[in-house]
């Protein structure tokens, strides 16, 4: 559906939006498709993706204390890519934990997140958890 009227000249706007990194296409092209239909009226009279085959320009990741626009100026991250993470508990035990990440820093935090659910050999109680090595997997 448009907003069109006969011979009415309109302004093409272009938008960069910022959204989840955890999100899928499916979802982001649901959630835009959603706010923006119906958002349609006299202001917005219609719209469309840029490249419909790439909704997604770029991933990037953001500092430790992101500003406003931000994002926009980053450099995109690469895509994931396998790593194994050993992972010591209480200073003493050490588990190799795979994961997917786009770089060492993303693996780390996947690893130290999964940690408590990993088999230390049964050991129980509170546990300090600390990476101890990253490495891209083979």
């Amino acid at each position: 559906m448009h907003y069109y009227k006969p011979n009415q000249i309109v302004k093409i706007v272009t938008v960069h939006l910022a959204v989840p990194g955890d999100l899928d296409t499916d979802e982001i092209v649901d959630g835009i498709g959603g706010l923006l239909s119906e958002s349609q009226n006299e202001f917005i009279l219609d719209w469309r993706y840029k490249d419909p085959e790439q909704t997604v320009d770029k991933t990037v990741r953001v500092g430790a204390e992101p500003e406003e626009g931000e994002a926009f100026e980053r450099n995109p991250v690469p895509d994931e890519k396998a790593f194994e993470v050993c992972v010591i508990r209480n200073c003493q035990q050490h588990l190799w934990i795979h994961v997917k990440a786009r770089d060492e820093v993303e693996a780390g935090e996947k690893a130290l997140s999964k940690a408590p659910n990993e088999d230390f050999s049964g050991t129980g109680g509170d546990a300090d958890y600390e990476v101890d090595e990253v490495k891209e997997a083979r």
